[in-house]
């Protein structure tokens, strides 16, 4: 009986989110092999009381980036391993009563999408041990 080694690819599918307050750069990065997928770009504001203007929060108001916004988003990041982007500021529906404010910062969710490579070794008996050995490469 003779002993096989077998190469099965793994997708992988890790999300991730990045916020930054407004006027800063948002920052995104996948590990080795892996690349980014964008899911969604927002603009948020966080209705911050005191000195601060931008204090992110899950639940803070959000609007959809404007469609150019997004557009530069994606041809800049999706399927890049790493990419940096400026915040866009405009206009949304989150102040008192839906009057428009400027947004406090920026969300953007997304994906590192990768392969990942896991080698599979059968071994039919231990006569074959050598076979496994030089499939995996320590021979």
């Amino acid at each position: 009986m003779l002993s096989t080694c077998r190469v099965l690819f793994v997708h992988v599918t890790v999300e991730r989110r990045v916020e930054v307050c407004q006027g800063g750069r948002l920052r995104l990065t996948c590990e080795e092999g892996a690349v980014i997928q964008l899911v969604s770009v927002l603009l948020v504001d966080s209705k911050c009381f005191g000195s601060s203007n931008c204090c992110p929060r899950h639940d803070d108001c959000s609007a959809t980036a404007s469609t150019a916004h997004q557009t530069t988003a994606r041809n800049s990041c999706n399927g890049q391993t790493s990419c940096s982007l400026a915040t866009e500021n405009r206009k949304i529906p989150c102040g008192t009563f839906g009057f428009p404010v400027n947004n406090d910062y920026e969300r953007i969710t997304y994906r590192c999408i990768g392969i990942v490579f896991i080698l599979s070794i059968y071994i039919a008996t231990i006569k074959y041990l050598i076979v496994a050995m030089y499939c995996i490469g320590l021979l």
